[in-house]
């Protein structure tokens, strides 16, 4: 919570880490996981940080950050922080002294990301056999600014991406989308599910 009483983005606890160890240290490399929010990413290519890009999960990032030798890590999703220097896991109470540091020196913590972008996530489930997933990937394997690093992520441009992913736990596939606002993030979670359910619907009729 800011000092309003709005709730802070779970990105933003881990763009307060990024921002403190990049101005006590500089950064030169960071982990992040596919999930991450553009504001992250948006921030990092500022900085001109190199980004190394993970599957979704606090061990995806550990790994990427010991292979790749990065400065810090993050999963995107729930802002949790990782400072090898300290500990090769997410740590809240080292990030929170972090953050006290930086309030210390901005005054209050919307003068923190004065200077980041915002941008609004939708997450959705849509129940199924995760195994229904090859008929969806199919799909999407001919577009173009399409990754496959961890399900499907679609790029449509700098400001939206859409993650499509089969469930570990659940039987369902995972539908994430970020936009720059509300409508547009509302609209994308919408397209893409329609997308998906009729793919779904039409596999099962053949």
């Amino acid at each position: 919570m800011d000092e309003k009483g709005l709730k802070i983005q779970p990105d933003f606890s881990l763009l307060a880490g990024i921002k403190y160890i990049e101005q006590k240290n500089g950064l030169k490399k960071a982990a992040i996981s596919i999930d991450s929010s553009l504001s992250i990413i948006q921030y990092l290519n500022k900085l001109q940080c190199k980004i190394i890009t993970s599957k979704v999960g606090e061990g995806n990032v550990v790994d990427k950050i010991i292979s790749e030798k990065c400065d810090l890590g993050g999963e995107g999703s729930s802002g949790g922080f990782i400072y090898p220097e300290f500990n090769l896991c997410r740590d809240g109470i080292l990030l929170a002294l972090m953050v006290s540091r930086l309030v210390e020196n901005y005054g209050n913590l919307d003068s923190i990301f004065s200077d980041i972008e915002k941008f609004k996530q939708k997450r959705i489930k849509i129940k199924t056999n995760p195994e229904n997933f090859d008929v969806i990937k199919e799909h999407f394997l001919k577009l173009d600014n399409v990754t496959f690093i961890d399900g499907i992520k679609i790029t449509p441009n700098d400001d939206k991406w859409v993650l499509i992913r089969p469930s570990n736990t659940e039987k369902c596939i995972r539908l994430s989308v970020e936009a720059n606002n509300e409508k547009d993030a509302r609209d994308l979670i919408d397209e893409y599910e329609n997308q998906i359910k009729n793919l779904l619907s039409d596999s099962t009729s053949h």
